[in-house]
């Protein structure tokens, strides 16, 4: 009986006293990001990725990528830059299936200057910009350039030890993913 009486109170307190609620909407908030290819199309790839299994997966990515704080660029490199386009968004399917079209059309040939590839890629990202950056490294090896080659391959490794260390301060990421057979060097 006191439990039905105390009940009854609380109802009467309910009705009597207004009170106040206030709502509030919460949005998520994800954190813009900048994401560039840099992608090894020398003619060594023709034999470690014959299916063009690595053009295959970034123009997958691009695929799920529907939001538009999410802008996706890429380098394609052998021994020079064979093409190119700066982060942009991909949310409209026209700007998403061009890119992916300029990535499809990347064939393989040529000799490989991972320096030169991955610090023009690094130039292409924004510098006064608010979004996360970060660049993906697709590769079968290591830099190999002919003698008489505009480029030494002390050239090609300074630059890339530079475009590291301007990373590693700036805090962008690179991953790499790697294609052809593991020779003990992880550098």
């Amino acid at each position: 009986m006191k439990g039905i009486q105390v009940l009854f109170c609380i109802m009467v307190l309910c009705l009597f006293l207004p009170l106040t609620a206030y709502a509030e909407e919460i949005v998520s908030r994800k954190e813009p990001l900048d994401i560039i290819f840099v992608i090894d199309c020398s003619g060594s790839m023709k034999t470690n990725d014959p299916s063009k299994m690595g053009l295959n997966m970034v123009q997958a990515f691009v695929d799920s990528v529907l939001a538009e704080d999410v802008r996706i660029g890429y380098v394609a490199y052998n021994h020079d830059i064979y093409s190119f386009s700066a982060p942009e968004s991909v949310a409209g399917a026209e700007r998403r299936e061009a890119l992916k079209e300029e990535i499809g059309a990347i064939t393989y040939s040529g000799d490989t200057d991972i320096g030169l590839g991955l610090s023009y890629a690094y130039e292409l990202l924004p510098k006064e910009n608010y979004a996360r950056q970060m660049m993906v490294l697709i590769s079968d090896g290591e830099t190999d350039l002919p003698a008489g080659n505009q480029r030494t391959q002390e050239q090609s490794a300074r630059e890339l030890d530079q475009c590291v260390l301007r990373c590693r301060e700036e805090d962008i990421p690179i991953y790499t993913v790697a294609f052809g057979q593991y020779d003990g060097n992880t550098a």
